[in-house]
Order: C-alpha cells, then sequence, then structure tokens
C-alpha cells in the first residue's frame, strides 16, 4: 500500500497561507497595476505636459506603494495565521498527545488547558476519561476479590461438609441435614455462574430480546406468589397497587421482566423489617407504564445509591443481612430495562425504607384494532 501523504492542520493553513498570499500578489501586479498605467496613460494622452519620464516615475511610485500594502497585509495576514494556530493547533496537539498516552497500566494526568472554550470541554471529557481508567484498576481489583468471596465461601463449606462425612465426624444419622446444605451451596454456585453469564452477554450491542404484549398485572401476581412463601416467614404482606386497573398491557420481554420483577421484590423481602409490607404500585403516563417496588425496610444509605447498580456491589448494612447474595441481580436488572430502552431508578432513606422504579412500553387496545 502506498504511503498517503498526511497534512495537518498546521500545513493545511500554510498552503492556505501561500494560496492568499500568490493570489494576492497576481491581482495587485496584474489587474490593479494596469488599471493605474492605464489611467496614466490616458492622462499623459489628455495632457501633453507629462513626459514619459513622468509617467514611468508615478507608475514606480504606485508599484513600490502596492508592493508595500501587499507585504504589510502579508504580515498582518501571517501575524492572524500564527494566531489561529497558537490557539487551535497547539491545545489540540496536546490534547491529542494526552489522549495517546491514556492507559490502565498506569496512572493518567490531568490535561490541564487555562481556557473555557470547546478546547477546555474537551479536556474536562477527556480528564473524565483518565480518573474512569484510574479507577479500572480499583474496579478490576474489587471485581476478583469479590468474585472470588463468592465463589470460596460456598467452596469452603461443601468441602467441609464433605471432608467431616468422609472421616466420621458427621454420623450417618446426622448427614442428610449437611447433604441438604451441600446441595444449596451448590446452587448458590450454580445460580452465581449463572447469573455471570447472563451479565455477559449484555455486554454485546445486539441483545435478544423476544418482545411479546402482556399483562404486567398478572406478571407482577405471578412474582408474588413465587416469594409469598418466603415472605410469610417475616410476617411481610404485599399491598398490589393497579389504580382500579386489572389489565395493562405493555410491550417488553416477559421472561426478563419478571427477572426484574423477582430480583427487585426479593431484595424488597430480604431488607425489610418482620410484620411490615412492601408495595407493588403500577401507574400509566402518556406511552410509559411505571412500576414501582416500595418496602419500609433498612433503606441505603445516601452515599451508596449512586453504586447500588454496580455488579457485586452491597452495602455495609446489606452485607450482615444478605451473606447469600451475588450482588449482581440490581446490575442484572438494570441491564435488562436499560436493553429494552427504558428507566431504572432508586429513593431511598436509611431506617425509612427503599423505592424502585422502572418504565416500560405501553401497548393500547388502539394499536392491536389498527394493526
Amino acid at each position: 500500500m502506498r504511503n498517503r501523504i498526511r497534512l495537518t492542520f498546521g500545513k493545511k493553513l500554510v498552503i492556505l497561507y501561500l494560496c492568499i498570499f500568490t493570489s494576492s500578489y497576481y491581482l495587485t501586479h496584474t489587474l490593479v497595476f494596469a488599471l493605474v498605467r492605464n489611467s496614466l496613460l490616458a492622462a499623459a494622452m489628455e495632457n501633453e505636459a507629462l513626459t514619459s519620464g513622468y509617467v514611468a516615475e508615478r507608475l514606480q511610485y504606485y508599484f513600490n506603494l502596492l508592493d508595500s500594502i501587499l507585504f504589510m497585509m502579508g504580515a498582518i495576514l501571517a501575524v492572524s495565521f500564527f494566531l489561529i494556530y497558537a490557539m487551535n493547533i497547539i491545545p489540540l496537539r496536546r490534547l491529542c498527545n494526552a489522549a495517546k498516552h491514556f492507559s490502565i497500566h498506569q496512572k493518567n494526568e490531568p490535561i490541564t488547558l487555562h481556557t473555557s472554550d470547546e478546547f477546555g470541554d474537551l479536556a474536562g471529557a477527556l480528564n473524565i476519561i483518565a480518573e474512569d481508567l484510574n479507577n479500572f484498576d480499583d474496579y478490576q481489583r474489587a471485581f476478583i476479590s469479590n468474585i472470588s468471596h463468592d465463589f470460596r465461601s460456598p467452596l469452603t463449606s461443601i468441602h467441609g461438609y464433605a471432608q467431616a462425612m468422609l472421616d466420621g465426624t458427621i454420623p450417618y444419622e446426622a448427614q442428610e441435614k449437611y447433604l441438604n446444605i451441600i446441595l444449596s451451596e451448590t446452587d448458590r454456585l450454580t445460580n452465581l455462574t449463572s447469573n455471570l453469564l447472563e451479565l455477559n452477554s449484555f455486554n454485546g450491542d445486539n441483545v435478544l430480546l423476544d418482545i411479546t404484549t402482556f399483562n404486567i398485572c398478572e406478571t407482577i401476581v405471578q412474582t408474588v406468589n413465587t416469594l409469598e412463601g418466603t415472605a410469610a416467614k417475616k410476617e411481610i404482606s404485599f399491598v398490589l397497587d393497579y389504580n382500579t386497573q386489572k389489565e395493562l398491557l405493555v410491550e417488553a420481554d416477559e421472561s426478563k421482566i419478571h427477572q426484574v420483577l423477582y430480583n427487585l421484590i426479593d431484595n424488597a423481602v430480604k431488607f425489610s423489617h418482620n410484620n411490615s409490607e412492601i408495595k407493588i404500585s403500577l401507574r400509566k403516563k402518556g406511552a410509559k407504564v411505571f412500576v414501582s417496588v416500595k418496602d419500609s425496610g433498612i433503606g441505603i444509605p445516601k452515599e451508596s445509591l449512586n453504586k447500588v447498580f454496580d455488579r457485586f456491589y452491597k452495602t455495609d448494612i446489606s452485607r450482615g443481612k444478605d451473606k447469600r447474595g451475588t450482588g449482581l441481580g440490581l446490575s442484572i436488572s438494570k441491564e435488562i430495562i436499560q436493553a429494552h430502552n427504558q428507566t431504572i431508578n432508586v429513593v431511598s432513606t436509611v431506617d425509612v425504607g427503599t423505592e424502585f422504579v422502572f418504565t416500560l412500553k405501553y401497548h393500547s387496545k388502539k394499536q392491536e384494532a389498527s394493526s
């Protein structure tokens, strides 16, 4: 492949300057000078007192005057182009050079530009990227630490109980209890692996969704029925607020929305106080349906609200209560909702409760009639 000539913006400015200067020189020494010469010759013909020497002298005078004006304009133009270069190309080169050296393997220093124009905005955007890259190493370490912890805990239990049964520490008549624990821990590992694989599937641009029209009210009832036994152990009741509606059609992947509801309601049950209630509400606004899951539990600290959707993130409060959680449920829920081009938000106050609200696309019966 032949090497292509690379024209930088600075080179383009030089070429533009030369084009303007040469074209100006041509105009002044052909057109303008010809006009001056013709006017002097015409004046000489009308006035016989004007000698040819006078005409030549005046032509030389105008020639020098035009040259002086031309070179003065050239100098002003050169200074203008230099200022354009200094004010635009130099900061742009600094930004390009800094961006080229961004890496996750080193600390990326912030770019300092003392300007409030578009270059300052671009420097600010690049500094955000640099900060994210600097935090990537910490995120990677935290990710490995969290996943190692979540895998190690059940594996340690499985290994310990299996070894105790083999060496006779656990008598035969008591083994059923510990075999159930081993089975529970393997289920936990299977669930964690499945969650990781599912979460990884959302990293691609082409997420496969089976979009259908279904009644979100029925899906909520099904999810509540699934978790009713777990809630009953804590004497937690469910309040379904559909605003007197028994049918509200939405367009989405029903199985994945069921998963989102399960994650949110399961979290609400885990972190609600005994003998409390969980309120699930539906509201239609325009072309969207708002689904709310609200509990009156322990709440989430303010400093943790912007992290609850991070992978493996668990607040200090929840760690003690939910050691069996994978820390992936909310992250998966957010990915699912975003794959539908919808939003999910959280509002919470410590010791008051937490409310998660997500949106879905509304499907009206008029759409069915028109189709």
